[in-house]
């Protein structure tokens, strides 16, 4: 019986489990044992079609999807026949060239490397759709597969197959694309966007109920049996579509059982195929036993804890469990867990202490053939404290719960060191062969600290000397339903400023006070200056940005946004800027921003204090004169008591000197964030606080900024605050991506 559930996490691994009195079949114990004795990386899906059971084993790990992915090329063909862009009756002609995703340089398939040599012999001629879809299916043709997707377009597969809810099954080309392949731009799906495919052709949402019933038609005269079915009574009805390359084998099946229930089994790292098939027909013997006898209305849900490789969320879980809060940051522990998993893969290590003990840096080398200078993936390994009383959960367990990862620190910045720790170890996993050297750095005091990447520049610039460098940044942006809106990619930081300022008045008794209270002009200063805004300046990737909104965003918000970017008449700008500035985040982005973050005045409780003074923290657009700064606060405030100085230097952060958009990395993050979240728009960005990019940034060494993983609006507000999170999906999406733009920008061509 497959059991209601709740979350718990025990030594870095999500188990999720309950007890019950009642007398059931656990499958959890039994499929586990048969993953890891079978050595292989394994993901599982099954859900009934009534909701009421749900197992699962890595469902939003991403795997090479092999043949599974025509099922979402079958969706598309019924989907366009529907619309009447074609009919399945069409014939069109076979011919053997495709292009190249990469380049469109043509390519041919080779009938020796096909499952089936049938559609070849009909080269020269013409076949239907409905022909082609069969040879597809049944007979896992990559040919009559080629030609159906040259037709439909695979952004039109990837867009109906997000539209579904199965962002996880990502269609980028054909079969056989070599040029692709070698950078790693490959089909993927994961278990539950395949599970949520089949389950839309079984319930009949995938197109309509007449297209499902010819789906499943197809489906069930599938010619490799020996996963799935392998695993099932002889006889019972099965719909279902494998998947089968080198160390990769795959079954994914809608099976009409008493209580019908769709299942999915990817398999990877086994050289043997044939066990593969005999492991996913044992595991199918598990999920059976255990499903048929539990009665329909007993709902139950399980994850199961996963074996081989550690996922980044496992990962992140593991980082947060190591409190880094800054002050005291003790960022040390986390160098030496890193340097521990990185290691044995062949990294160089190197772990720089600082000055002050339990601080210091990791480097982590993997090193290329030293054709080209190196890429660097900088993150920072401190967070900032919490308030423990207003956090729902212990904010140093690193929780998994509903989806979720939970802790300080998971998107800012750790979530990050592990999506960029996980991507450049999946560099050495495969055996990537490197043109350049990938330098990975988990760094100290990022959070307002000394010894932060300036000083480590200072002390060891040959160690983190790049071509070009990752950074945290710009953001992923999701909906409340998921779906992705945009990717901003930042290419400069805003500055920092500290101003003082500084009322004087007569020092006396608290019993006799008089008209030149320090603190009460103070006061009215500070009055003034909360009261003014400064004006809306423009960058070039702020106004690209804000155009991005203006696509992305509904009415009337969308047409504030395009006042914005384009209009010339002020008037307009200060109506729509009105609007939108509720926002804190488009407020910052659109003028220097005003905080006061300090003050100080007064020492005894009867004595009015001769002075007052307050800092304010001015976060300014680049170019931004700090003394025009001082000059426009002593107009504003208009006050002759009121002294305004520019603060020490060590107040303040540098300008930022924005990196190029024409380099080879900021086109491969383009080109990756765009295969990763078909329809999102991908936009530069001024990032509205400080980074420790500055590092490379004033050696004239581009750094772009992306917090890797998708997260809506209210995740975003957790960030430094409370119940801070992010999900196990998109930290999977952005280690995916992440490593696709290494595999581009860093493997040898």
């Amino acid at each position: 019986m497959l059991q209601r559930c709740s979350v718990i996490l025990l030594a870095s691994v999500a188990t999720v489990f309950t007890v019950s009195a009642r007398p059931s079949i656990d499958p959890r114990a039994e499929i586990a044992a048969l993953i890891r004795t079978s050595g292989a990386d394994v993901a599982v899906a099954y859900r009934t079609l009534d909701g009421e059971d749900e197992l699962l084993v890595q469902p939003d790990v991403e795997y090479h999807a092999a043949s599974t992915m025509k099922v979402a090329v079958l969706i598309e063909l019924f989907r366009q026949a529907r619309a009447g862009t074609l009919s399945l009756d069409d014939q069109i002609p076979v011919v053997n060239q495709f292009h190249s995703i990469v380049d469109g340089s043509p390519f041919a398939l080779d009938v020796s490397d096909d499952s089936d040599a049938a559609v070849y012999k009909r080269s020269g001629g013409r076949m239907s759709y409905r022909e082609l879809a069969d040879a597809m299916i049944t007979v896992s043709s990559n040919f009559a597969t080629n030609l159906i997707i040259e037709h439909l377009a695979a952004e039109n597969i990837q867009k109906t197959a997000v539209a579904l809810g199965a962002p996880g099954m990502r269609v980028l080309r054909g079969v056989e694309d070599d040029k692709a392949f070698q950078r790693g731009l490959n089909n993927v799906t994961t278990a539950r966007s395949l599970l949520t495919l089949l389950e839309a052709i079984a319930k009949g949402r995938a197109v309509d109920e007449a297209a499902s019933r010819e789906m499943v038609a197809i489906l069930e005269r599938q010619t490799f049996n020996d996963g799935i079915p392998a695993g099932l009574p002889p006889g019972l009805r099965v719909a279902h579509k494998t998947g089968a390359i080198t160390r990769i084998q795959h079954d994914a099946a809608i099976v009409y059982a008493p209580r019908p229930f769709t299942l999915v089994v990817l398999v990877r790292g086994l050289d043997d195929p044939k066990k593969g098939a005999a492991l996913t027909a044992d595991i199918t013997r598990a999920v059976y036993r255990a499903q048929a006898v539990r009665p329909a209305g007993v709902a139950g849900q399980t994850t199961l804890p996963t074996n081989g490789a550690a996922t980044t969320a496992q990962l992140l879980s593991e980082l947060i469990r190591v409190d880094n809060s800054n002050p005291p940051g003790h960022e040390r522990q986390l160098a030496d867990l890193l340097a521990a998993k990185l290691k044995p893969l062949g990294f160089d290590i190197e772990i720089v202490p600082t000055p002050e003990t339990g601080k210091a840096h990791l480097l982590a080398r993997l090193r290329g053939d030293g054709s080209k200078k190196p890429i660097l993936l900088a993150a920072h390994a401190d967070t900032v404290g919490v308030e423990r009383d207003k956090w729902s959960v212990d904010p140093f367990a690193g929780l998994v719960k509903e989806g979720h990862v939970y802790g300080r620190g998971a998107i800012d910045f750790k979530g990050g060191v592990a999506v960029f720790a996980r991507a450049v170890m999946m560099l050495a996993e495969h055996k990537v062969p490197l043109a350049r050297d990938v330098i990975f750095l988990s760094e100290a005091d990022e959070e307002g600290a000394p010894y932060n990447t300036l000083w480590l520049a200072r002390t060891h610039w040959d160690k983190m000397d790049c071509e070009f460098a990752l950074n945290e940044g710009g953001w992923i942006i999701k909906d409340e339903a998921g779906k992705v809106q945009y990717v901003s990619i930042s290419t400069a930081d805003k500055g920092g400023v500290g101003i003082i300022l500084t009322a004087r008045g007569t020092s006396t008794h608290s019993s006799m006070p008089r008209p030149d209270n320090a603190i009460f002009t103070l006061n009215k200063a500070m009055a003034k200056l909360a009261d003014y805004d400064t004006k809306v300046q423009l960058t070039p990737a702020t106004r690209q940005f804000f155009m991005t909104l203006a696509k992305t965003s509904a009415p009337p918000l969308a047409g504030h946004f395009r006042t914005i970017a384009t209009s010339s008449d002020a008037a307009a700008i200060a109506r729509a800027d009105k609007v939108v500035s509720k926002d804190p985040l488009i407020h910052a982005l659109l003028r220097n921003t005003i905080a006061p973050v300090l003050m100080n005045a007064g020492f005894r409780g009867n004595v009015i204090p001769g002075s007052a003074e307050a800092t304010i923290n001015v976060r300014t657009i680049p170019g931004t004169d700090p003394n025009t700064l001082v000059e426009e606060f002593q107009r504003v405030i208009a006050d002759p008591r009121v002294e305004v100085t520019l603060a020490n230097q060590g107040l303040g952060l540098p300008p930022s000197v924005p990196s190029s958009e024409d380099t080879e990395l900021f086109r491969s993050l383009v080109r990756q964030a765009r295969a990763t979240f078909p329809g999102a728009e991908v936009t530069p960005y001024l990032f509205q606080a400080g980074t420790d990019a500055m590092a490379w940034r004033s050696r004239g060494i581009p750094v772009y900024g992306i917090y890797p993983y998708p997260i809506t609006a209210d995740e975003l507000t957790r960030m430094h605050g409370n119940d801070e999170r992010v999900s196990v999906q998109s930290l999977e999406q952005g280690t995916q991506m992440i490593y696709r733009t290494l595999v581009e920008i860093a493997g040898k061509k």
